[in-house]
């Protein structure tokens, strides 16, 4: 599938699963009902695939940033103990600057991991 075709297929699917929320809301279901549901499993994978070859920006990291600076590979020995999708948020780095693409343990466990970057910045919340 195309970069194009993929985020295409993120938008769609964006779009059923915030109704599918809100009648999940509506109805008194659970957030494990709601994350247990076929249409939004299926779109949090297609986000992890298209995350795999969208465009980035990087900006240098500087002196002034307040999160945590390591390598892939340490992160990824990381990912889901010590880093959870919950208690903070990553992106992609090099060694000198950050990316705007999203680093989640939980796609990082599941094997969606950008080749391309060297390190990753985490922000504890």
């Amino acid at each position: 599938m195309s970069k194009e075709e993929l985020k295409e297929k993120v938008n769609r699917l964006r779009k059923e699963a915030n109704a599918i929320e809100d009648k999940y809301i509506a109805d008194g279901k659970t957030w494990d009902d709601f994350c247990k549901n076929s249409t939004v499993m299926e779109y949090w994978k297609t986000v992890a695939e298209y995350r795999l070859v969208q465009d980035y920006t990087l900006k240098p990291i500087g002196d002034r940033n307040r999160g945590s600076h390591m390598t892939l590979d340490e992160f990824k020995a990381y990912a889901g103990s010590f880093f959870s999708d919950y208690d903070g948020s990553g992106y992609y780095a090099t060694e000198t600057e950050i990316s705007n693409i999203p680093c989640v343990p939980s796609e990082i466990c599941d094997g969606y991991i950008r080749r391309d970057f060297t390190h990753v910045m985490w922000y504890n919340k």
